[in-house]
């Protein structure tokens, strides 16, 4: 990308076992781009681990305020489908503001704002998944994004096979060395 810096927005989030891998895809991109003008920023919730784990591993975050419907009542599903607009619409400010050049997501419940929000706005799309069955919010991405990187050949069976990698599980450097 010719003068051009490449802006990346990682988002997933509410537990470890989404926010741990994508903390790991930004620390090799970062390792990877390093030679070139890029910014990576991590979008996500203040409720979430994300909201100190990112900061920890050094990297930026935007919260937004979305919340997760699996394990609530229904009056908080219901309040949490009111404010999904909410959520995509600050996000889409956000996304337009920063103009990001691709979004990744990594499942869990923000990973749906951020990657809808970069699909809406013509931007590459990826999703991550770390596990052998996928979640809800992956299953869904997996028809919008352009590229689905999996830790596991079995979860193949859940996306479209043009759009599949098998790469393995990211690691943190912290776990490298």
């Amino acid at each position: 990308m010719t003068g051009q810096k490449l802006k990346i927005i990682i988002s997933g989030g509410g537990t470890g076992g989404h926010i741990f891998p994508a903390i790991a895809v930004a620390q090799e991109l970062r390792s990877r781009l390093a030679d070139h003008e890029s910014e990576i920023m991590f979008l996500g919730t203040r409720n979430g681990v994300e909201s100190f784990l990112v900061p920890q591993a050094g990297f930026p975050i935007h919260f937004i305020d979305a919340a997760k419907l699996k394990g609530r009542s229904l009056v908080e599903k219901l309040c949490t489908l009111i404010k999904l607009p909410i959520c995509l619409g600050q996000t889409l400010i956000y996304f337009l503001r920063i103009k990001p050049s691709l979004v990744i997501g990594s499942g869990g419940y923000v990973s749906f704002i951020a990657v809808f929000a970069g699909f809406l706005l013509r931007k590459k799309t990826f999703i991550i998944e770390q596990n052998a069955g996928p979640g809800l919010t992956n299953r869904i991405l997996g028809h919008l994004v352009h590229k689905i990187f999996l830790t596991f050949s079995v979860s193949a069976k859940y996306f479209n096979p043009r759009k599949v990698m098998v790469v393995g599980n990211p690691l943190r450097r912290q776990i490298e060395e």
